[in-house]
């Protein structure tokens, strides 16, 4: 057990307590791995599972995107299974090529831990970072970049996959042709003990922050990010082993995650939408921080009567299960008066395909809830070519 009040606390990058039993690769810049094929250069990010960095391939040149798993989350990884399960069942499907491909995956053992080591391609930024970043640059009523999510969660669909974790952050745009993402500033501190003494066995001699993708482009050159990725399996999922519940972004969580009742494929649907609103309109639809429960006036209340019966007879079934002792009470807008808010829309014709397209998508009843098919013919997606 890593006793963290013993160091010195690191801003802006992960705990050390996220190196303890069964936790992170301890990994310095510079440091090569696989017989000193891939040279670490830079770190990318941190989640709850991994840590992701931006690595030289010194076999074939070039720069990949190296993830590496906790060590307890490693062995019979979902996220390797469905990334080979990808690789060796080579569709023709338009949606393929906004897929990740998996370039290689190797394990490191160090200080009594085994950590999964998944190579792919280096991406630009996010979604979420270029609406956050550059709060005027908004997809808005263009369906490119939505139908390109749309058909990516179509072929996973259509392969017996469920992504379980589709929002804003999990959408990374391709580097474009041409275009040499810089990744050479790095930030780091090193990590101290307060005493002076050494550290312990299996900690990183450094804590590297995340670098964040440099957006001071021009219009020109942002208008070429048009090509997006749907990344990150760890919440993913194979439609024939449901799993009791996944770690999906609350705000983003369809009710039947909410009321802990089976999931399905229709999972992806609701937070797709959920997603696409957001690429529409830069703005969630949905809030909830800690408490999914709070999601259920949202509902009801953007979604209107239809929702009613069939979230009235969830929530009484959950009380039921013991799963709640009490309601959550909250309120928010209708979607007609979100979407006139948050995009001010002034294109009747396109306004009433957009609502219309989330209105199939945000079904309570997961059983009626449109599937991908059913929204690649939707009036929105199917007017205009990619």
């Amino acid at each position: 057990m890593i006793k963290l009040d013993e160091y010195i606390a690191t801003p802006g990058a992960e705990s050390l307590a996220d190196y303890g039993d069964g936790g992170l690769c301890p990994i310095s810049i510079h440091d090569r791995f696989h017989n000193g094929r891939y040279e670490i250069i830079n770190k990318l990010g941190k989640g709850g599972y991994s840590t992701v960095w931006a690595a030289k391939d010194h076999e074939d040149v070039d720069f990949v995107s190296v993830k590496v798993i906790k060590a307890r989350y490693s062995e019979n990884n979902i996220e390797l299974r469905v990334l080979e399960h990808l690789r060796k069942n080579q569709v023709r499907h338009p949606g393929r090529q906004y897929l990740p491909q998996l370039l290689h995956h190797f394990y490191v053992e160090t200080s009594g831990r085994r950590n999964l080591f998944l190579v792919m391609e280096l991406l630009g930024p996010s979604i979420f970072e270029m609406c956050s970043e550059l709060p005027n640059h908004r997809f808005g009523l263009s369906p490119k970049v939505p139908k390109q999510l749309l058909l990516a969660v179509d072929c996973l669909h259509q392969q017996g996959i469920v992504h379980g974790d589709i929002h804003e952050g999990n959408i990374l745009f391709r580097i474009p042709e041409g275009y040499e993402r810089d990744i050479s500033y790095v930030v780091e501190d090193k990590v101290l003990r307060k005493d002076g003494r050494p550290l312990e066995d299996g900690l990183p001699t450094s804590l590297v922050q995340s670098h964040k993708f440099d957006l001071d482009l021009t219009h020109d050159e942002l208008e070429c990010f048009d090509h997006i990725q749907l990344i990150d399996f760890s919440a993913s999922f194979f439609a024939s082993e449901p799993p009791d519940t996944t770690h999906t972004t609350i705000r983003m969580s369809p009710p039947e995650l909410i009321f802990q009742i089976p999931l399905h494929r229709s999972l992806d649907i609701w937070s797709l939408a959920c997603t696409i609103y957001y690429l529409v309109t830069g703005d969630p639809l949905f809030d909830g921080v800690n408490d999914r429960r709070v999601l259920v006036p949202q509902i009801h209340r953007v979604i209107g009567a239809s929702s009613a019966g069939w979230l009235l007879t969830a929530l009484i079934d959950a009380v039921r299960r013991g799963i709640w002792d009490r309601p959550p009470s909250l309120h928010y807008y209708t979607l007609e008066e979100m979407l006139q808010d948050d995009l001010g829309i002034t294109e009747e014709k396109s306004s009433k395909a957009i609502k219309s397209f989330l209105r199939q998508a945000l079904i309570v009843d997961p059983s009626t809830r449109a599937t991908t098919t059913d929204l690649l013919e939707q009036r929105w997606m199917s007017e205009r070519p990619l």
